[in-house]
């Protein structure tokens, strides 16, 4: 194991007791490696985000902006549930009611800042699954997934495998 000292931009030092940290090599490449390597799948773009959110419209409401359902839970052409606005409110400091779930504006400005803040790793297939199941699970979202799919190859603008 050799002494590697922070500030010395990771130069060896000599074995003395000043100022450094006890670090061994290996450990040393995988840290390195670890904050230089971009992640291997980006993130999704806003337009792709934009693309989503029009199927995610078509397949949540048909863009029906009094859509109602999950037994009166979910309203409006995203089918928010409040649960959703007290969420972006808490993440993004915003004021938005459940009133505004039936606004299509709002409701988009929501969604955007839902698949911001959670988004930030995930693919479109990955963002899509989380809006149907929550930031914390995907199980039970495949005939989902393959609905919004089917909206996203209609639109033509992007590869959806």
């Amino acid at each position: 194991m050799r002494r590697v000292h922070a500030a010395a931009g990771g130069k060896e030092r000599g074995g003395g007791k000043e100022g450094g940290v006890q670090m061994h090599p290996k450990i040393l490449t995988v840290i390195l490696f670890a904050v230089t390597v971009p992640r291997c799948c980006p993130a999704i773009t806003p337009a792709e985000v934009e693309r989503l959110i029009t199927a995610l419209i078509q397949v949540e409401s048909g863009g029906r902006q009094l859509a109602v359902g999950d037994h009166g839970q979910a309203v409006g052409v995203l089918q928010l549930h409040p649960i959703m606005v007290q969420d972006v409110n808490r993440i993004a400091g915003t004021r938005y009611t459940l009133a505004d779930r039936y606004n299509p504006e709002k409701s988009k400005a929501m969604a955007r800042l839902y698949f911001r803040h959670y988004g930030r790793t995930w693919t479109v297939e990955q963002a899509c699954r989380h809006w149907n199941s929550g930031p914390g699970s995907t199980s039970g979202t495949d005939i989902y997934w393959q609905r919004v799919k089917a909206r996203l190859k209609q639109d033509g603008k992007g590869s959806w495998q």
